[in-house]
């Protein structure tokens, strides 16, 4: 059994290992400390990626080659997680915007417009960004948008928690189980790679608790100033919105008339990851519609 994982695990972190490796590496300013940032691809306008809670630059390590194939891609780890340090007080979305915005000036300083996306928690601080940035952002896409007040719903405690004690395979079995209840929709698409990603990624130490974020109406305030520049993306399945998808997307239209909605069917809340494609086509869409 040893020696087929040892065969297994470098085809399952074969993507990973290699977008590592061929990444371009950025520091930003954020207080003291700094934003680790990834970049790929060497020409075309720019695309800025921001992941969800608990996550990395990993969330959206099936769009980069797309993406990258004609733009220049960086996806950021948020303060307290990944390879960034911690943020200064206080970790709220439009405190964080302010560093985001500084490190889109810095990483592409010329006056061609960029787009924004961004994955659950990262929404929020990206569509204060946009507004903080003016024209240099075209549009910013927010994927399982987090900030949406009692339309967004807390499922972590209907997940089950791992232990130290626990094996490997128990982990990964655990893992698994809480993709599917939390992540993605279609359990045939929880592959070893997702697993293995998602496992690391909750192991990783933190020093960002998004929760207040999330659970806050902090996106309600950045789109009362962005709406006409925004598109809200979400899987159909996505289990944090509350009562479901569709409603939400209805009642946020209602309220900003201006706002673009775009519902991925069969898809769960990390979408971009369960339906790499469908999400590549709309962010490109986006930045070709703005350009």
């Amino acid at each position: 059994m040893l020696a087929e994982q040892q065969q297994a695990a470098p085809q399952i972190h074969a993507l990973e290992d290699r977008l590592e490796r061929t990444a371009r590496l950025h520091r930003t300013p954020c207080g003291e400390n700094y934003i680790a940032w990834r970049q790929w691809g060497a020409q075309g306008s720019a695309i800025f990626l921001l992941h969800g809670g608990f996550g990395s630059w990993k969330h959206w390590l099936r769009n980069i080659d797309g993406l990258a194939a004609n733009h220049r891609v960086f996806a950021a780890d948020l303060p307290g997680l990944g390879d960034s340090p911690a943020a200064p007080q206080p970790h709220t979305a439009p405190a964080l915007a302010h560093y985001f915005a500084q490190a889109v000036k810095q990483l592409d300083s010329g006056p061609q417009e960029v787009l924004l996306a961004a994955f659950s928690l990262g929404s929020s601080i990206a569509a204060h960004a946009t507004a903080l940035l003016g024209n240099k952002a075209g549009a910013v896409v927010v994927l399982g948008a987090s900030g949406m007040g009692e339309m967004w719903a807390n499922k972590t405690h209907e997940l089950q928690k791992l232990s130290r004690s626990m094996s490997l395979d128990q982990v990964r079995a655990i893992v698994r189980e809480n993709l599917a209840l939390s992540m993605i929709h279609d359990r045939g698409k929880i592959d070893d790679q997702a697993i293995d990603v998602q496992r690391k990624l909750l192991a990783q130490k933190r020093s960002l608790l998004g929760m207040p974020i999330s659970t806050s109406t902090t996106m309600f305030d950045a789109l009362d100033q962005i709406a006409h520049k925004a598109i809200m993306l979400f899987g159909e399945h996505d289990c944090y919105m509350n009562p479901d998808v569709r409603t939400c997307l209805q009642r946020m239209k209602e309220r900003f008339p201006r706002l673009e909605t775009c519902l991925i069917e069969g898809a769960g809340h990390w979408v971009m990851y369960e339906e790499p494609e469908a999400v590549n086509a709309a962010l490109l869409q986006a930045l070709e519609g703005r350009a």
